[in-house]
């Protein structure tokens, strides 16, 4: 037994130097990871790189620090890292083969990163859903749909298909369908709908709105108004426009029709 303890003494002995000095790399190369990973950050920021690729670098860069912290902790205890090298190709050769899928997905999530199709925060539109961007990993695009619902969207499937970016410019355009009695005025309409939409403050005061007669329906004459107005408040500044027009209308006594049908009977 004692034997066995002097035995275990000894190879301690041998192995502190070497654990000691793997431990001291470990340390200092957290500390260098730490101090490196700060001023990347400050310089994206500085230069204003979107919140998404801030977590990209982040994420990129401390896998590449502890990838390099392991080898040089390995190499100073004596490992032999040609062979540690050739083992992990071989390795990640047979799980690239096994996930080719998902890498396909992560470049994709890379080519998105810096095209920037969209920031944090933009409401986008992909096969049909439609939510506001929370959050881009190397797979997946985080959306939340305005009635809280969390949607899941892998990165190749917006690579690879139409986007839509609601919030890429400062104001979008709001189109309302009027209908009105064929009975109507047409001028009067016009005049009555332009009396809401110019100079009102929810309206773009730098491009001109428009109203047109669209078309006629069954039982209205069917006019579209065109407004800007400013993205971030787009449903809301649309609702009020509406319910402004409805109530300048009906001062005007201008009549919106129901479908209504006129039936004959012949003997």
């Amino acid at each position: 037994m004692q034997a066995t303890i002097d035995y275990l003494m000894k190879q301690l002995q041998i192995l502190l130097p070497y654990l000691l000095r793997a431990g001291t790399i470990v340390v200092i190369g957290y500390i260098v990871y730490r101090i490196i990973s700060h001023i990347l950050a400050k310089m994206a920021r500085n230069a204003g790189v979107d919140e998404i690729i801030l977590n990209f670098i982040h994420n990129v860069t401390r896998i590449v620090a502890t990838v390099i912290i392991i080898l040089m902790a390995g190499a100073s205890l004596g490992v032999d890292l040609t062979s540690v090298v050739a083992m992990f190709t071989v390795v990640s050769a047979a799980i690239a083969l096994a996930v080719k899928d998902s890498i396909a997905s992560m470049i994709d999530g890379v080519k998105i990163m810096f095209a920037k199709p969209f920031n944090k925060g933009d409401l986008i539109e992909v096969n049909g859903v439609k939510g506001t961007i929370e959050e881009i990993s190397l797979f997946y695009t985080f959306l939340m749909t305005k009635d809280n619902k969390k949607v899941v969207i892998p990165n190749s499937t917006i690579a690879n298909t139409v986007l839509v970016n609601y919030s890429s410019e400062s104001y979008r355009r709001a189109e309302m369908i009027i209908d009105v009695a064929y009975a109507s005025d047409i001028d009067h309409v016009k005049e009555a709908v332009y009396g809401i939409l110019n100079d009102n403050p929810l309206c773009a005061p730098h491009i001109e709105p428009m109203v047109i007669l669209t078309e006629y329906k069954a039982s209205a004459i069917s006019f579209t108004a065109r407004a800007w107005v400013e993205t971030d408040n787009f449903e809301t500044s649309r609702s009020l426009l509406l319910q402004q027009i409805k109530e300048a209308l009906d001062k005007e006594g201008i009549t919106i029709p129901f479908p209504q049908m006129d039936i004959k009977i012949k003997n």
